[in-house]
């Protein structure tokens, strides 16, 4: 390219300038001519050629370069899809395991639930037979028990079967039962009462020291019966003694006149002090609560005695002679309050304060049952 632009300025600075048209031009001037085109469009030709060649190895070098990238590329993409396809391998495999364990598991759960429904079933259908049994059990044994209790009501009535039956009862079974009481169990008599007002004691345990200190126990005690079997009959006499708009003199003046000369003078002044304390209202509490003080002190005890027939008196004496033989309190004294009652079917119910020993056929028939498990309500 120097020599190039040197000989277009030696040519330009001579006044030499190149004549185009080929036939007016001599042979010198073609070649001329054809040496500086040679030479002119070698340089550049080669120049270009040099460029171009450049151009190409750079291009052939950034090809290789980007070849061996894209490889690498490649290579860690392939890496990456082997990686890739391997996960996917464990992930199919973790999932076919995880399938097989769940319809296991569902298999194993739906086999335990059928179980267990079978065993609930087993035991449901035993339950029921168990209570079909005893439905069937308790109706055949409360028959059993209504033609018994047919039977004895129809049968023995008043036979001499039972006076035998009595008979053993009081000499041969009453006392082994009698024996067993506890002094604690055979509670004296006003355990009984256990609604009295507490203001009862003191005014009962009054009247009998005065009583015994008067030398009139019996006197007064005579006097409380026939007052306690007198006011049942009298109506309103407890409304009368209440009302506060009678005055106190006009009630004692009333209780002189109906006993002012038919109890003894110490019965008189106690009813005119309950008078005067206004504790005619708790006049039956002190009545109990004096009998009871009463039956402790003599060391007397009340029994109540139901049979199915009437006890002869030999009977009495018989029962009354067991009890102060094995009584564990040892009564002095024992009051037999009799009583009949055929519901009972047949035998004999002692009742001792809250004690009772039941030795009637009712009875025996309610053990039973309830041994049995059958109606008992048929019995009572």
């Amino acid at each position: 390219m120097e020599n190039l632009f040197n000989i277009a300025t030696f040519l330009t600075s001579e006044g030499f300038r190149v004549n185009t048209d080929l036939l007016e031009t001599n042979l010198i001037n073609i070649l001329i001519l054809v040496f500086i085109l040679v030479q002119f469009i070698g340089n550049s030709l080669a120049t270009a050629l040099t460029e171009r060649k450049q151009k190409i190895i750079d291009s052939v070098a950034d090809a290789e370069k980007s070849y061996e990238i894209s490889k690498s590329r490649l290579d860690e993409a392939n890496n990456q899809l082997a990686q890739t396809k391997i996960a996917i391998d464990k992930i199919v495999q973790e999932l076919q395991l995880t399938k097989t364990n769940i319809i296991k598991t569902g298999a194993d759960r739906i086999c335990q639930e059928m179980l267990s429904q079978i065993q609930t079933s087993a035991l449901t259908i035993v339950l029921e037979e168990q209570k079909l049994i005893t439905q069937v059990k308790k109706q055949i044994i409360t028959l059993a028990i209504r033609g018994v209790i047919f039977f004895l009501a129809q049968t023995f009535q008043d036979g001499p079967e039972h006076q035998f039956i009595l008979n053993d009862i009081i000499n041969h079974k009453i006392g082994v039962s009698l024996r067993g009481l506890s002094c604690e169990r055979n509670k004296s008599f006003s355990a009984v009462f256990s609604d009295i007002s507490p203001v009862a004691y003191p005014y009962a345990e009054a009247l009998m020291v005065v009583a015994e200190a008067e030398n009139s126990l019996d006197s007064v005690t005579e006097d409380i019966n026939n007052i306690f079997d007198l006011l049942p009959n009298v109506d309103g006499w407890q409304e009368y003694f209440s009302n506060p708009q009678i005055d106190i003199t006009a009630k004692k003046d009333f209780v002189k006149k109906v006993f002012g000369t038919k109890v003894n003078d110490i019965t008189l002044k106690f009813l005119l002090l309950l008078v005067d304390r206004r504790r005619m209202s708790i006049f039956e509490d002190i009545i109990m609560v004096y009998w009871s003080v009463l039956l402790e002190k003599s060391k007397t005890i009340i029994v109540d005695v139901i049979s199915f027939i009437p006890l002869s008196k030999g009977q009495e004496e018989n029962l009354v002679g067991q009890m102060k033989l094995f009584l564990p309190t040892n009564p002095n004294f024992i009051e037999l309050t009799l009583c009949r009652d055929t519901g009972i079917l047949g035998g004999l119910v002692v009742v001792i304060g809250s004690e009772i020993i039941d030795f009637s056929y009712v009875g025996q028939l309610r053990n039973m049952l309830s041994y049995l498990g059958g109606d008992i309500s048929i019995v009572n």
